[in-house]
Parts: structure tokens; sequence; C-alpha cells
């Protein structure tokens, strides 16, 4: 890659997704999920975590307005369909 990273980036991103795409449910998994791990202290974690919320806002109001399904009966239809996802 041709840029630098920090943990704490790749911790944002990973609730931004879970947040936009799932809403709060996804990123109070996906934020347990870390803490769990013990990989990054918690208060970074929390700092993460709450630069997501405010990041995913507008995407998370877009996809609520917009979307057919939520994330859980997608999932759930791959599973039905048999689709490795």
């Amino acid at each position: 890659m041709n840029y630098t990273w920090t943990n704490h980036d790749l911790n944002r991103n990973n609730f931004i997704s879970a947040y936009a795409l799932g809403g709060q449910q996804w990123l109070d998994t996906v934020y347990a999920s870390q803490i769990a791990a013990k990989y990054t202290p918690e208060n970074e974690l929390r700092q993460a975590r709450d630069e997501a919320l405010i990041a995913a806002q507008d995407d998370r109001k877009w996809i609520e307005s917009n979307s057919k399904h939520n994330l859980e009966e997608l999932l759930a239809g791959f599973k039905n369909r048999q689709i490795p996802h």
C-alpha cells in the first residue's frame, strides 16, 4: 500500500462500516468484539467508535430511508440461498 494507516484508522473504518450498514446493533457487536480481543485499549476503541458514529451518520440515514431489507435480512437471505458471504 502506498499510504500510512494506524490501528485507530482500521478500528474507525470497521466501526463506520458496521454502523452504516447495520446500525447501532452491529456497531455494538463489533465494538464488543474488539474489546474482547484486547488488541487495542478500550479508551482508544471508544474514541474510534465515537468518531465513526459522526462519520457514518449521513450514510446510515440514507441506508435507512432507501433500503428494502436490513442487514440481518440480507445475511439470512444469503444463508437460505447458500451463497457464501
